[in-house]
């Protein structure tokens, strides 16, 4: 039993880009956080990445505005692919969707790990470095804490990268894999460079872009046996691509020798088979370690991290059982990741893992036929990410709290309010196609009345003087029912549904419910589940005949841990 008062507490293992994503998420969702880092001081090796849509959606999620987005780099995009003679392989049309399909920014991992190093501090996150994991008791996510370097966590959260201990621990045998390739790179003074350009050759590629108003980045990826050492990294470099095209060349020759590093390219073919073990979820390159050919490591770690807090912080803060937070977690999170990892080796096959001879001359007249339409969709596939599936990210309050987005808040319905409330319900159920006579065969059953407004039963998500949206909890301890939950059609995609949800279940818990139910429509069953309902059996409708809906149980946990961050905001 927590004492009062006392929040839940996290442990993240490795202070890299993942694990700081994940301590801030936590720690605004009301956590208790520390960071353990092995390393003696924090960093990022000085080199660059595209910093795609979906990790600028995810960075944002974590709080960071317009500002701190453009202070990372150089705003940019991929303009195409070309062969190692400088030929044109795949042409990206300069038009208005495209450039915005493809549309990136080129940063230094360096500023972005200084700016969430900052926030984490700013949150106090306790960050403490110098401090390999040497033990690990992963608990039971339904009974006792996990227990990692001597310390007892709620959760803890495994960030510690491609050579993960934690992985090593809980997964045995499933270790990274040479891929046998390996990059050099590099950040020298630009030159004229505006856009990411990726040249490939036989079992080579070789890419280059700005990162900031005076530094260019670029990178020689190319097979290679495991552990080379060579003298001069930036000799070997120039040999290796003595035969590309002039614009390769010059940037080789531009180079200053002390800028160049190499690291051997390892990565963790299908993922991890779970996240989630005991009371530790694993995540960036220690769950699913991409090749780095489709430039998603990063913003995968963005992702996951951001997902921590949204996922499990802050639903286990209101009460839900921390097993289907976790569960939950994976569910969103693996085939997110396999997709990607699986688009990282399509890629590198294609592309630089590809042989010499006929194979090039083959994929190079294959691409240059692909339909701009068909580069599109591959691209939005991956980039039109948003956080848990169209939720809004976080916001974060003045106190770290989970907070609604902009002037929007959580308050009782008011009794003049049924008529507007009714309304809202039939256009939400509309939203989802369904046709006139169904509607209207639901409209008895979503027809509210003052009654029902001032039962205190039913909450409105208000944003000025207009309801967004509105939930309904009913029912007696230990055993209530989420009678209601719908948003308006134009406030749909803001986080509202999210954070009515949220305030339902920190609403039964402090009510002293252990289980809260719902008959959810089909097309809401995966809204739900992502926070830790699960499904338990079928129900009649109440308005159609014949119909059957998804009846879904959540497991609130009883803690007396004080007011959770919800519970002080709605």
């Amino acid at each position: 039993m927590r004492a009062a008062g006392s929040r839940c507490t996290a442990v993240v293992v490795g202070a890299g880009i993942a694990g700081l994503a994940a301590a801030i998420s936590l720690a605004r969702a009301g956590w208790s956080v520390t960071v353990l880092e092995r390393t003696a001081e924090l960093g990022e090796v000085g080199a660059g990445f595209a910093m795609s849509r979906n990790a600028v959606a995810a960075f944002r999620g974590l709080a960071f505005d317009d500002d701190a987005v453009a202070a990372l780099g150089y705003p940019t995009w991929a303009e195409g692919t070309w062969d190692l003679r400088g030929r044109r392989i795949l042409a990206v049309p300069d038009t208005p969707e495209i450039r915005e399909s493809v549309a990136l920014l080129g940063v230094h991992r360096r500023r972005l790990h200084t700016a969430l190093h900052a926030k984490a501090q700013d949150l106090d996150v306790e960050i403490v470095t110098g401090t390999p994991v040497a033990g690990l008791d992963p608990g039971s996510a339904a009974g006792a804490p996990a227990l990692i370097a001597g310390r007892e966590a709620d959760l803890v959260v495994g960030a510690d990268g491609m050579r993960s201990a934690l992985r090593a621990a809980l997964f045995p045998g499933r270790d990274a894999q040479y891929s046998g390739y390996s990059s050099w790179r590099a950040i020298l003074p630009r030159d004229g460079e505006e856009t990411l350009r990726q040249y490939w050759g036989p079992h080579a590629e070789f890419g280059a872009m700005p990162v900031s108003q005076t530094e260019t980045y670029w990178y020689g990826y190319v097979a290679m046996p495991e552990r080379m050492r060579l003298t001069d990294e930036l000799a070997w470099a120039r040999w290796r691509f003595a035969e590309w095209t002039g614009p390769v060349r010059r940037i080789l020759d531009r180079t200053p020798p002390e800028a160049v590093m190499r690291h051997d390219v390892h990565h963790l073919p299908g993922g991890l088979p779970r996240y989630a073990r005991g009371r530790v979820i694993m995540i960036g390159d220690a769950a699913h370690g991409f090749l780095p050919t489709m430039g998603q490591g990063a913003a995968s770690a963005l992702e996951d991290g951001l997902c921590v807090g949204l996922l499990i912080g802050a639903p286990v803060a209101v009460g839900v059982d921390l097993s289907a937070a976790l569960a939950g977690f994976d569910a969103v999170r693996r085939p997110r990741c396999r997709q990607l990892e699986r688009g990282a080796r399509t890629m590198a096959r294609i592309g630089s893992h590809l042989g010499p001879g006929w194979r090039q001359g083959l994929r190079n007249r294959a691409l240059r036929l692909t339909p701009t339409s068909a580069m599109t969709r591959a691209s939005r596939a991956v980039m039109d990410w948003t956080a848990t599936g169209g939720d809004t990210p976080l916001r974060h309050g003045q106190r770290g709290d989970v907070v609604m987005p902009a002037d929007v808040h959580i308050e009782a319905s008011r009794p003049y309010e049924a008529e507007a409330i009714s309304a809202l319900a039939l256009r939400s159920k509309a939203h989802w196609g369904y046709d006139a006579a169904f509607i209207e065969a639901c409209r008895a059953e979503l027809t509210y009345t003052s009654q029902d407004c001032r039962s205190g039963e039913m909450f409105v998500a208000r944003a000025g003087g207009v309801v967004a949206g509105f939930c309904r909890v009913a029912g007696t301890a230990p055993e209530g029912e989420l009678a209601a939950l719908f948003v308006d059609p134009p406030w749909m995609g803001r986080g509202i549904g999210r954070e009515l949800l949220l305030h339902a279940l920190a609403l039964a818990s402090g009510r002293g419910m252990t289980r809260l139910y719902l008959d959810a429509d089909p097309d809401a069953e995966p809204f739900y589940a992502r926070y830790g309902a699960r499904t338990i059996g079928q129900v009649p409708s109440g308005s159609i005949p014949g119909r059957v809906l998804p009846r879904m149980e959540f497991s609130l946990a009883q803690q007396s841990r004080g007011e959770t961050p919800l519970q002080g905001s709605g």
